[in-house]
């Protein structure tokens, strides 16, 4: 009786190419805006700028953060992946910002109220626009 070898059918290559930049891309952009922050932060220390105090409303902040978190994704089409090219993760980090700048620690707050308000958005562009 003769045995034969079963050949595999797919073999394990190199990881395609498009993945490899994906995630080469992700984490330049991640660097690039934590070296931004950390680049602004020491250079205000450096100088000694103090930040102006921001007298908005908390409805204000909203609104704000929406409308940057919208012309980021949607004008400028900055970020490639997820939190940089969805409008309710990046309307809840500028509203964490605005709010943190405004209220200080309070102004936490207000980063769910500003995430549910551009999902309710995305909901709305998705079916009806």
């Amino acid at each position: 009786m003769k045995v034969r070898k079963m050949e595999p059918t797919t073999v394990a290559g190199s990881p395609e190419p498009e993945k490899a930049t994906t995630v080469f891309s992700t984490i330049t952009q991640w660097l690039f805006i934590f070296g931004i922050i950390a680049g602004i932060y020491f250079l205000g220390k450096l100088a000694s700028i103090k930040l102006p105090t921001l007298n908005l409303q908390p409805y204000q902040v909203i609104i704000l953060s929406f409308s940057f978190a919208f012309t980021w994704v949607y004008i400028f089409r900055w970020g490639s992946v997820k939190p940089f090219n969805c409008v309710t993760c990046m309307s809840g980090w500028f509203s964490l910002i605005i709010g943190y700048w405004c209220y200080g620690w309070w102004g936490i707050a207000l980063m769910p109220v500003a995430m549910t308000f551009a999902a309710l958005y995305s909901e709305i562009r998705m079916r009806w626009l």
